[in-house]
């Protein structure tokens, strides 16, 4: 309890501490509520992405999948490479994977070429009732999140936590006969 004062300081001081809690929480919710506008390119916006994307619950995913371009950060080191995702074993939504992965390692070259790495991993997938897609890699934490932007073109990002994080970005294309 506060000390009074004389001339009813205490009670103007609650008056003034609950004003200015009642105008912290309309700021708040007014924050929470609201929708953001921005301007298109101006300085410090953003915009939402232009792809639509494509329901995947309906779509058969087996087959093979190449990236067009792959771009990856490993352990800090910021690089390129390729990938190859075979799907298969696809029912009631969930899937068997492998993937082929050939990565530049930035930081170490072989007769004056970036060093060249490959390594073959398998995993398992579900379609999410969102129509997304989720991979996870055997072995470790590795995961990939993927959506639909056509039968054939899939956006596909893979995150890794641990010592030697990665994150990758590819758009994987399905090969066709």
């Amino acid at each position: 309890m506060g000390i009074e004062l004389g001339n009813g300081y205490r009670s103007r001081k609650r008056v003034w501490a609950g004003a200015i809690a009642a105008s912290a929480l309309a700021l708040a919710l007014t924050a929470c509520s609201s929708t953001p506008t921005t301007t298109a390119g101006a300085p410090g916006t953003t915009t939402a992405p232009s792809t639509k994307f494509v329901d995947a619950n309906a779509a058969d995913l087996t087959g093979t999948w190449e990236s067009t371009v792959r771009h990856n950060i490993i352990g800090g080191n910021r690089g390129e490479g390729s990938e190859t995702v075979t799907i298969s074993d696809q029912k009631d939504g969930l899937f068997n994977v492998s993937r082929a992965i050939q990565v530049q390692v930035p930081a170490e070259f072989e007769n004056g070429q970036p060093k060249t790495t490959s390594a073959t991993v398998t995993g398992i997938g579900v379609i999410n009732p969102d129509g997304s897609i989720t991979v996870v890699k055997g072995g470790d934490s590795g995961r990939v999140d993927a959506w639909l932007t056509d039968k054939d073109t899939m956006e596909w990002v893979y995150a890794e936590s641990g010592d030697e994080q990665v994150v990758v970005r590819q758009t994987l294309k399905r090969k066709t006969a």
